[in-house]
């Protein structure tokens, strides 16, 4: 059934389908190889804002959450990251029940756009030899300093240099306190002076500092529950769906985002890229071409969603 919310979305789709052409025509004025190719990369993504608009106004529940940052509970926990069900040709579905209808469309829309670019650079790139094709797509993560359990305050660029897997959690969210164990082994597994775990708790100080009293936890976590909410929506997330890790590259690149429980399999295989990338096997733009199915591919069927 067409919700209000379907309908909503769907009119901010076609005005920014329209903004979008009219962008892609303004670019058009301009021979640069780059500007035609966001020229090409800003139509494409608003034209798919629009159909996964209307895709997800039929598909996802209408279930919305409370006010704050929302957890997928105990629900069975599928591999296959949200915008990457759409981006790979999956069945769109709901894959929590309190997903924001546009938090998905956000997600879905940034990968895609992300996607298209490094897709179109390879292609014309491969056949051109033309200078701008030297030019890497730029996705850092952003600057932003939060207070450890002490108080005192860090900062993102201590860990300049090394590759970093970032854990948005909090002590309220079930599949946030599954992962602990996990990133506790690879903390014990990876060198650190190559890689650096992170946690950020979306909650107050007091509930972590207790939660910790009875639960190991090996890497260092950051606390402040409204900024931790902030940063997060500066990489891609808002409204904040809880458990959500980042993984970024030796050269502070977002590498790969997952809303959603992490599985030590998906872990280990993009590391793996990371450190193709690192040593120069695979650039970074190879790399994002040939994640997706190696992260699906990783997973042994019984952790695979149906």
């Amino acid at each position: 059934m067409l919700t209000s919310t379907g309908i909503g979305a769907a009119a901010a789709a076609i005005m920014l389908a329209l903004a979008g052409l009219a962008g892609f025509i303004w670019m058009l004025g301009d021979v640069d190889l780059v500007n035609y190719i966001n020229g090409w990369v800003l139509l494409t993504g608003f034209v798919l804002l629009f159909l996964a608009a209307l895709v997800f106004t039929y598909t996802s529940a209408s279930v919305k959450s409370p006010g704050g940052p929302a957890c997928c509970g105990s629900e069975g926990s599928g591999y296959t990251n949200i915008a990457d069900t759409v981006i790979s040709g999956g069945h769109a579905r709901p894959v929590y029940r309190n997903l924001y209808h546009h938090s998905i469309v956000i997600i879905m829309i940034k990968k895609t756009c992300l996607y298209y670019r490094i897709l179109l650079l390879t292609l014309i790139c491969s056949f051109s030899g033309m200078p701008a094709c030297a030019q890497e797509v730029d996705y850092r993560r952003p600057d932003f300093s939060l207070p450890d359990l002490d108080g005192k305050q860090r900062s993102i660029s201590e860990w300049d240099g090394k590759a970093m897997i970032i854990n948005f959690w909090a002590t309220w969210c079930i599949p946030c306190k599954r992962e602990i164990p996990l990133f506790n082994q690879i903390d014990a597994d990876y060198d650190d002076t190559e890689l650096q775990v992170l946690g950020i708790a979306v909650d107050t100080p007091e509930n972590v500092s207790e939660y910790l009293q009875t639960t190991a936890m090996s890497y260092l976590t950051l606390v402040e529950e409204d900024k931790a909410q902030e940063v997060a929506a500066a990489f891609i997330s808002d409204p904040l769906v809880l458990p959500f890790t980042v993984f970024l590259d030796h050269q502070g690149r977002v590498f790969w985002m997952q809303v959603e429980e992490m599985q030590r399999e998906q872990i280990d295989v993009i590391l793996e890229y990371i450190g193709k990338v690192d040593s120069g096997e695979l650039s970074y733009e190879q790399a994002q071409l040939q994640l997706v199915n190696a992260v699906a591919m990783a997973l042994p069927e019984s952790k695979q969603t149906p």
